[in-house]
């Protein structure tokens, strides 16, 4: 029988305290991210019907143009407030953009929210 190599860094890398919370902190973020695309498009989708797909398609399009656009200076930002500071601002101000999905009642809204969320 031949025995599998393992590297020494595979072997420790789970017993790496940060590492692990690293890890377990970016899967609790993108189960989060997915839910709310999920929910944005079931939003577009009570909002106006069967044009739900386009709505969702530029929402997702303001995210990803806002994260290209934006994500040089908001470094620079980060750096000059503080980046745990601005990390806590950031989460909180995410979570007040996400209860305004709760009373989001026009299309204009979904984009705003979007462009704010991101």
């Amino acid at each position: 029988m031949c025995a599998q190599a393992t590297s020494p860094e595979t072997q420790t890398l789970w017993k790496n305290t940060t590492f692990r919370r690293l890890y377990a902190a970016h899967g609790t973020s993108l189960i989060g991210s997915g839910l709310g695309a999920v929910a944005l498009g079931l939003l577009a989708h009570e909002l106006v019907g069967a044009s739900a797909s386009a709505v969702l398609g530029i929402a997702l399009t303001i995210r990803i143009a806002v994260i290209v656009l934006l994500s040089p200076w908001a470094g620079l930002f980060a750096g000059k407030l503080g980046i745990k500071r601005c990390l806590i601002a950031c989460d909180l101000l995410r979570v007040v953009v996400v209860l305004g999905f709760l009373v989001a009642e026009n299309v204009w809204q979904i984009y705003a929210l979007a462009f704010l969320l991101n």
